[in-house]
């Protein structure tokens, strides 16, 4: 966030701009107060640690800009998910929560992501019915976004859900909750952005 020296206004317009801006927006110190109150209620929600999720308000409220049309933006990061790359990285095979992320170059910019909790296919068919989100391909098993936000969904009945893109969002679309699982590695096909100019 910049402040502005409004004091030495050489085009009105500008001025003009300025305290339009101030009466939809607010000012700098309201912006400021709104992105604090949405950081400290993140830090009260997660500090209570009983939940399998981080909450990260984001969007426009988030950044402090209280316009009209703003719709509420949350992402909820389930920490009983660990994402890696390659099966050799995994640190402890009982883990029955480890997906490993496979990326194509034919599809830029998406990944399937494949559990791997056992080294061998009885114990994936075992799995595929414990894992409702989901699919078998007869050799593997992938987690389906389809089911796995079907079954987020099943939480929110009360508010009449429905899929917003990737996210969960109420009917008037007032509210968008977007469930995410962190991975620690950036996509192979993504490691160049890293030393981009």
């Amino acid at each position: 966030m910049f402040s502005i020296d409004h004091s030495n206004w050489i085009d009105p317009r500008g001025k003009c701009l300025y305290e339009h801006l101030v009466q939809v927006v607010g000012s700098e110190i309201d912006i400021r107060k709104r992105q604090r109150s949405y950081i400290i209620q993140d830090r009260i929600v997660n500090s209570s640690g009983l939940s399998n999720r981080i909450q990260i308000f984001s969007g426009s409220l988030a950044e402090g800009f209280d316009s009209p049309g703003s719709d509420m933006d949350a992402m909820y990061v389930m920490t009983n998910c660990t994402v890696i790359h390659n099966v050799k990285d995994i640190k402890n095979p009982n883990d029955r929560n480890m997906l490993v992320m496979e990326t194509d170059l034919d599809h830029p910019g998406f990944a399937r992501l494949r559990k791997v909790s056992a080294h061998n296919i009885v114990s994936l068919r075992k799995q595929r019915g414990r894992c409702s989100p989901s699919t078998y391909t007869g050799t593997e098993l992938y987690l389906s976004i389809q089911a796995f936000l079907d079954s987020i969904m099943r939480c929110y009945t009360n508010m009449q859900p429905c899929i917003h893109g990737p996210c969960i969002s109420n009917k008037d679309q007032t509210v968008d909750f977007a469930y995410c699982i962190r991975s620690k590695y950036l996509p192979y096909n993504a490691i160049s952005w890293a030393t981009r100019h």
